[in-house]
């Protein structure tokens, strides 16, 4: 699945369906694309994570900061927004790294 691989990691196939998030708005790293992955990374990431992570939404700004640094914003969108991506795809590990990471920072 897309980024939000790790929300959908325990989707059954009837939640699939609706638990990707949108593509975001733009064709490059923006505020308004900032505002919509944060919010849409703490709904279908931080019901995953909820165990680890008390509150999501600091990493999920602090990856997205990182990944306007990292990534082009086309490659960032088409995986976040996909049904579907590979776990060895580059910008998908780059995004686990940098989530994980920020979730680690106080």
């Amino acid at each position: 699945t897309a980024l939000a691989a790790l929300a959908l990691s325990n989707a059954t196939e009837d939640d699939t369906a609706t638990a990707v998030p949108p593509p975001l708005p733009g064709d490059d790293w923006n505020a308004a694309a900032r505002t919509q992955f944060v919010d849409d990374c703490d709904e279908f990431i931080g019901q995953e994570v909820v165990a680890v992570v008390d509150d999501v939404r600091p990493a999920c700004e602090c990856s997205y900061d990182r990944m306007s640094q990292e990534v082009a914003f086309a490659d960032f969108n088409a995986v976040w927004s996909s049904a579907e991506v590979e776990e060895s795809d580059p910008t998908f590990q780059a995004f686990m790294s940098e989530f994980f990471s920020c979730a680690a920072s106080p």
